[in-house]
C-alpha cells in the first residue's frame, strides 16, 4: 500500500493548497495534495479545502482549511470533522489500515484575539478522540508545521 494509491483513487497533485489567497505549501517529492471539496456528496456539505498526505520519515496526514481574514470557529470545526472523517476513510481504502497522524490545520490572514482564542479552545475528533487545531498564518509549509506539532 502506498501513497500513489492515494493519489490514483482520489485524485492528481497540486502545487500547494490555496484557497481565498492564502496557500499550503507542499514538496512534490514527499506529498499528496488533494482537493477534498472535489470528494463531497452533496454541495451544500461542509469540507476542508485539502488533505495532504506527507511522508518525512513518517506519514502524516494534514486536513486543511484555508481561510482569509473572517474565521467562524464553529465552521471551521464543521469542516475539519468532515475532513478528517474522509482521510480516515482513504487511510483505510489506501493505506492496508495504516493510522497515520491527522492533523486538523487552519491557515488565516491576521485575525482577532477572539477569533485565535475561540479557534485554541475548538477541538475536532480524529480516530474517536479530540485534537486541538493547528492554527498558523497563511503561506506556511507543511514540513514546519509536521515538525512543530508531531
Amino acid at each position: 500500500m502506498s501513497l500513489e494509491q492515494v493519489r490514483e483513487k482520489y485524485g492528481g497533485w497540486q502545487e500547494s493548497c490555496k484557497e481565498q489567497n492564502c496557500r499550503l505549501k507542499t514538496d512534490r517529492s514527499r506529498c499528496i495534495a488533494i482537493k477534498a471539496e472535489k470528494h463531497r456528496s452533496d454541495e451544500k456539505e461542509s469540507m476542508c479545502d485539502c488533505i495532504v498526505f506527507a511522508d518525512y520519515g513518517k506519514l502524516v496526514v494534514g486536513v486543511c482549511e484555508l481561510k482569509g481574514r473572517h474565521v467562524d470557529p464553529t465552521q471551521v470545526q464543521k469542516q475539519l470533522n468532515a475532513g478528517a472523517k474522509f482521510a480516515e476513510q482513504m487511510c483505510t481504502d489506501c493505506l492496508g489500515g495504516l493510522k497515520p497522524s491527522v492533523l486538523p490545520i487552519v491557515l488565516t490572514k491576521s485575525i482577532s484575539d477572539e477569533t485565535r482564542i475561540m479557534l485554541s479552545v475548538t477541538k475536532v475528533e480524529v480516530y474517536g478522540k479530540d485534537r486541538d487545531i493547528i492554527h498558523e498564518k497563511c503561506h506556511m509549509h507543511i514540513s514546519d508545521i509536521i515538525q512543530k506539532y508531531s
